[in-house]
């Protein structure tokens, strides 16, 4: 098997001194292993001491990065063919972590704020996105091993924590946390289970476990008084709504 490095694009944008103690950093490890189009990169950075670190090994893998601001840091890691990450950090040190294993998989960060870390591990063709990481201190996490699953996670406020697993076949979680000190944690092993939450609270907690197929759970949960859902799903085509407002 031959090996090629492909050439890549690295757009790296200072506003200010380019001292080492105060320079960006980027590192790219590019690994063909056919003879189809190769891997493309392309990352952005405006500040100080930010850091993005590449490794793609594959074909037509593709990862975009832009990070605006002080100590951000972005990993990725790529290992398959035709997979797609888009990172953009906006603040300060911000944390992304992508690894892709497989094919087709795509995924997307965008983190406004400061000391927020979001992370994505897909290892059969899925889609997750952490989008709206808007606020300080807010944790992320997506973990898929099925096929074409797919989970939506946005974040406004401070110290939320979130985490969705999904281990089954077109699973669709959409979560969304407004306010702060909110924890939710989502786990599906099934088949075309579905999670919808909205926690507009704070210190609210949420936990959802499907392991049938063909369930639904949607949560709602509103105001300052810390609600609590816990919702365990075994079998299938089963229906949960719970609305919880102050």
């Amino acid at each position: 098997m031959k090996t090629y490095f492909i050439a890549l694009t690295v757009a790296a944008l200072s506003t200010v001194s380019c001292a080492a103690f105060a320079g960006n950093v980027v590192n790219i490890q590019q690994v063909q292993t056919s003879t189809q189009p190769g891997n493309t990169a392309s990352i952005a950075q405006t500040g100080n001491t930010n850091e993005v670190d590449v490794v793609q090994t594959g074909d037509t893998n593709q990862v975009t990065a832009g990070q605006t601001g002080n100590g951000n840091l972005a990993s990725l890691a790529q290992a398959g063919s035709g997979n797609s990450v888009s990172i953009t950090e906006a603040g300060d040190t911000n944390q992304a972590f992508v690894a892709q294993t497989g094919n087709s998989n795509t995924a997307g960060i965008s983190q406004q704020g400061s000391a927020n870390y979001a992370s994505i591990q897909q290892g059969i063709p899925a889609t997750a996105k952490t989008a709206g990481v808007n606020g300080n201190s807010n944790q992320a996490s997506i973990t898929q091993s099925g096929n074409n699953n797919s989970a939506s996670l946005n974040q406004y406020g401070n110290s939320n924590t979130s985490s969705i697993a999904q281990t089954g076949l077109s699973n669709t979680v959409t979560a969304g946390e407004t306010g702060n000190l909110n924890q939710s944690l989502i786990g599906q092993n099934g088949n075309n289970d579905i999670v919808g939450l909205t926690q507009t609270a704070t210190a609210s907690n949420t936990s959802v476990t499907q392991t049938g197929s063909s369930d639904s759970a949607f949560v709602s949960q509103t105001g300052v008084d810390g609600h609590v859902a816990n919702i365990v799903q075994q079998g299938n085509g089963q229906s949960i709504t719970i609305t919880q407002h102050d």
